[in-house]
């Protein structure tokens, strides 16, 4: 196609996304891929339910989760609601001591302090006993979330694109790209000015990256208007987290990248180690003295989150030193610290290449509660509903999950979802075999910055749209020098034989190197490329995930 590089093509069509209308929405820096938020099931009830509540004068109550999806989500809702009425809350839950989603605890206390409304956001879907309960105490309710229904649907208006009978056409969109969908709603319906909503894009940007899901469709849209948003830094807690985190991160533009693993791991930090009320107040306070005292806060947390996490690590591979686990990489982790453990779950499913679950102790004798993360080819969600009967509680979708069961029952469990995994390897003996799919082979004389600034234009990576990876094949390595505080990353530049040239650095490669005769050997190279910023000016390099002697 006429003015798109032949190999960006090929990519593009590698992933599905052929013809120049399809090509040119993929690249647009200005994309207009968004459906109808009327579309979405129990929408109209929803918008005619929150009027009529703000005509009334009702107290409404945001109830959300503690991570960077329903934190960003509560804010969003929040913001946008008071250009209607001064007489709202907000709610979230302590990790350690309420647990995930809607407990009959906290709706007992959102009603006494006066709320007539809650709307929850990125959690409710498998609240149906909970959202009975609020029915009782004269709680009214509006549930959002994105996560996958059980069976049973709580009562009342529920908006999900996953629910059965939900029209909607994109059914990936996260917890605050729904309550999107739900004050775009509000808005058009009022009538209001569309920077009402376009003031929370930062927020959806942040959530749709950090939350892992797709960044297609819909969500690229999302993505690449809410990247904008993040780097015109108008959002006062925001561009206060960036600048406190420092070096060339509060410098240059963020990218997807940035967001998912240095600006989201931040505001996840709050939740994980202490409460999400810090992470809230950030993203919310215009002061920006206040923004810079608790953007400090969420970095000691976050430096706290990472010795806590390297402490998990550590507990984990112990416990599993004298166990086999086959096709399931089970630990009972009674001292990893319930903030972490989905990220050492995380960590410890990418070391062995096999679903992961850790379980902990909870606050009720007896009752065990644990989180899961799941390789590409087991969908999580459907393993644990296999043995939904020995569960109290479960939720999820499928690459991570959380649930909790008694602790009489986990030998069951265990032995149950080994025996469904053995009959999925039956089916597919390379279903637990890790592979690298290669995008593409790289010729180095083509490895400039005009190629790296194209590969550029397939922004927003991410979940589904992963930066392309590439084979380089029978090169040398120069000049391999170690690099980080310990020392553990490798940098090093690749040769071929006609002299041409790409600059590299493997992350925590630091064991495979050393001591490895490079020099005069070939080797063959799986990597992915970018476009670093060092000392002021961005240049193409190499970031490679595996390697072996040619």
């Amino acid at each position: 196609m006429e003015g798109i590089h032949p190999n960006i093509a090929k990519l593009l069509a590698s992933r599905g996304i052929r013809g120049r209308e399809e090509i040119e929405e993929f690249l647009s820096s200005e994309p207009q891929k968004t459906y109808d938020p009327f579309l979405l099931k129990g929408m109209r009830e929803a918008v005619e339910k929150i009027k009529r509540h703000i005509q009334r004068g009702s107290r409404i109550c945001i109830y959300g989760d503690y991570d960077v999806d329903g934190v960003t989500a509560i804010c969003l809702v929040f913001e946008f609601l008071k250009n209607l009425t001064d007489n709202l809350e907000w709610y979230i839950p302590v990790r350690q001591q309420e647990g995930y989603g809607i407990n009959m605890e906290a709706l007992k206390k959102i009603r006494d302090r006066g709320a007539d409304l809650m709307i929850s956001v990125d959690c409710g879907i498998s609240s149906v006993e909970e959202v009975r309960y609020a029915e009782e105490i004269g709680l009214d309710t509006i549930i959002t979330d994105h996560h996958t229904p059980g069976e049973t649907v709580p009562g009342g208006i529920v908006i999900n694109p996953k629910q059965p009978g939900c029209p909607y056409p994109y059914k990936e969109l996260c917890g605050c790209g729904v309550a999107y969908k739900l004050i775009q709603a509000l808005q058009r319906s009022l009538g209001l000015p569309k920077k009402t909503i376009k003031k929370g894009l930062d927020l959806v940007g942040v959530a749709t990256i950090a939350d892992i899901v797709p960044l297609l469709d819909e969500n690229r849209t999302l993505v690449k208007y809410g990247l904008k948003a993040v780097n015109a830094r108008k959002r006062v807690g925001l561009a206060s987290l960036i600048h406190c985190i420092g070096g060339n991160f509060a410098e240059r533009n963020l990218s997807s990248t940035d967001v998912a693993f240095i600006l989201g791991p931040h505001i996840n930090a709050g939740g994980r180690v202490d409460t999400a009320e810090s992470s809230l107040k950030l993203l919310m306070t215009e002061d920006k003295h206040e923004a810079e005292a608790l953007a400090y806060k969420l970095i000691d947390n976050n430096n706290l989150r990472k010795s806590l996490q390297t402490r998990g690590l550590e507990l984990a591979e112990r416990y599993l030193k004298n166990r086999d686990n086959r096709l399931l990489v089970l630990v009972e982790g009674e001292d990893i610290h319930e903030g972490v453990a989905g990220i050492v779950a995380g960590k410890l499913k990418e070391e062995y290449y096999r679903p992961t679950l850790i379980v902990t102790e909870s606050e009720k004798p007896g009752v065990l509660k644990g989180t899961g993360r799941s390789i590409d080819s087991v969908n999580l969600y459907e393993l644990l509903k296999t043995q939904e009967d020995l569960l109290l509680t479960f939720g999820g979708h499928k690459a991570a999950c959380g649930f909790s069961l008694e602790a009489a029952n986990l030998p069951a469990f265990q032995a149950g979802l080994e025996a469904v995994l053995e009959e999925m390897i039956q089916k597919d003996p390379q279903l637990l075999e890790e592979r690298l799919e290669l995008d593409d082979e790289l010729d180095l004389a083509e490895a400039n910055n005009d190629f790296g600034w194209m590969l550029e234009k397939l922004e927003p990576f991410g979940q589904q749209n992963q930066r392309p990876l590439f084979g380089v094949f029978g090169v040398y390595i120069d000049n391999l020098a170690f690099v980080g505080k310990e020392r553990e990353h490798s940098r090093f530049m690749l040769r071929d034989d006609r002299g041409n040239t790409i600059d590299c650095i493997m992350f925590n490669s630091e064991e495979r190197f050393r001591g490895m005769e490079v020099s005069g050997r070939r080797f063959d190279f799986a990597g992915r490329i970018n476009m670093n910023y060092r000392a002021g000016s961005y240049n193409i390099q190499l970031v490679p995930v595996d390697f072996k002697r040619s």
